[in-house]
């Protein structure tokens, strides 16, 4: 009885917490309100600011602001059990030259900054899966600026300046309508086994891109491949605080990655077929390499030149309830590897599923369930066994999400994930962890 009056305590302790977290990023919600997608409700709080935001979008030049705040505790299982939270405010610019300048050049900028702040619930847990995809320091910090050229109306695309690599290899497809980092942002061994760098903790770089090759003067729709180089900073955060000094520092990263779209609309904007129904889907193969770095295999203490990370993904829509729309379900995988003998998480493994619109009035909303397993490297697992008495294993996550757009500009995301047989250790058999996201565009 005493256990099931702690897990309680614990759980109402998050419950007054992600309460108080919806309540700060929340300003105004209308409770008459039904279709979140209605036309005429505003697609921020501030709405459309006396016609300053429509009047720059005119001249090319659109901006964002956005609060995600996840609020977090692990009531069964952590290493503490003190809820968490960690709130995000980015700011987002792009400037469109064309339109600016009247020209036609395909020329664009972009940039993004941030402050976050916080409790980070991964350490409560210490799991190798993230609970939060937001999990980081605290920071006010630039994350990317870069300037775009395109050649060919969009068939190659060049950028140059500051960026994160997990913005672009190995990213999840329907992050959004998850919360735990494996599947919410990207496969969380990237970073440790590379060192490509995550948002915000963008670092120089180069990306080039292409979509449809040309074969016969005509190009293949649906087919793209694209790679960069990025500087391998080990210490971003450290190296550069603000995110203004474009510092290059340690070995390069080369990342590269090709697939294939199927059955999906040109562009997003594009309306849905009324007479037929739509199973887009996304098949993505890529690697990561790090040539020149130093990683230390732990078992020998020997030093072995560079490391790399190849992967594979897939999401495709496997159901659709009717035409003209995207409620129905979508299913997600995803599968990495990289050496045994340096890696602490040697191996990935993510699967997940997606139904837009469980609820008919409310197609927007988004029911997630996930699997993510994570498997430890050999050398740590023998070294473990050595100092310890037993190797580690593979790590497993259960989660389930509920994300809801109540309005444009608000949405809410409850979620409850269970860990089995955390860090890949017997001895710590289960956790359980519950949140609350909420997610503010003003």
């Amino acid at each position: 009885m005493s256990t099931i009056r702690s897990i309680a305590r614990r759980a109402s302790a998050i419950a007054v917490l992600a309460f108080a977290g919806t309540c700060s990023a929340q300003y105004h919600l209308e409770t008459n309100y039904a279709e979140p997608n209605a036309a005429n409700d505003r697609q921020y709080l501030f709405g459309d600011l006396f016609g300053i935001r429509s009047a720059l979008a005119e001249k090319g030049i659109t901006f964002n602001i956005e609060n995600t705040t996840d609020s977090f505790g692990v009531v069964h299982g952590g290493v503490s059990d003190q809820p968490a939270a960690f709130p995000r405010i980015r700011g987002t610019l792009d400037i469109d030259f064309d339109k600016l300048t009247g020209t036609h050049h395909e020329l664009s900028f972009h940039a993004t900054g941030l402050w976050q702040t916080g409790n980070n619930i991964g350490a409560q847990l210490g799991s190798y899966a993230n609970p939060s995809g937001l999990d980081s320091v605290h920071v006010l910090r630039m994350d990317s600026f870069w300037l775009q050229k395109q050649w060919a109306d969009g068939i190659v695309t060049v950028r140059v300046g500051q960026m994160a690599g997990w913005d672009f290899f190995g990213n999840q497809e329907y992050g959004g309508s998850y919360t735990i980092e494996p599947l919410n942002y990207a496969l969380g061994n990237i970073f440790s086994n590379t060192y490509l760098t995550y948002n915000p903790a963008g670092v120089p770089a180069a990306y080039v891109r292409l979509d449809g090759f040309r074969a016969s003067e005509r190009p293949i729709r649906g087919f793209y491949a694209k790679s960069a180089v990025f500087s391998g900073n080990r210490n971003p955060y450290q190296q550069d605080t603000t995110g203004l000094h474009f510092v290059i520092a340690n070995s390069p990263v080369m990342a590269s990655e090709a697939g294939f779209l199927w059955d999906a609309p040109e562009s997003p904007d594009q309306a849905l077929p009324a007479d037929r129904k739509l199973y887009p889907g996304i098949y993505r193969f890529g690697g990561i390499v790090n040539y020149n770095g130093i990683f230390i295999d732990p078992l020998t203490g020997g030093i072995n030149k560079g490391s790399y990370l190849y992967y594979f993904m897939a999401a495709q829509a496997v159901y659709r309830a009717e035409t003209g729309s995207n409620r129905g379900l979508d299913l997600t995988f995803a599968y990495d590897n990289s050496p045994n003998t340096v890696n602490l998480q040697n191996s990935m493994i993510t699967v997940g599923g997606v139904y837009h619109g469980i609820i008919p009035r409310r197609t927007v909303d988004d029911l997630a369930f996930g699997f993510v397993s994570t498997r430890t490297g050999n050398a740590y697992s023998q070294l473990n066994e050595l100092l310890l008495g037993y190797p580690l294993g593979w790590e497993k996550a259960y989660t389930l999400d509920y994300r809801a757009q109540l309005k444009p500009w608000f949405a809410v995301q409850p979620t409850i994930q269970y860990f089995d047989t955390i860090e890949g250790n017997p001895h710590r058999s289960s956790g359980v962890v519950i949140g609350l996201r909420t997610d503010v565009r003003f």
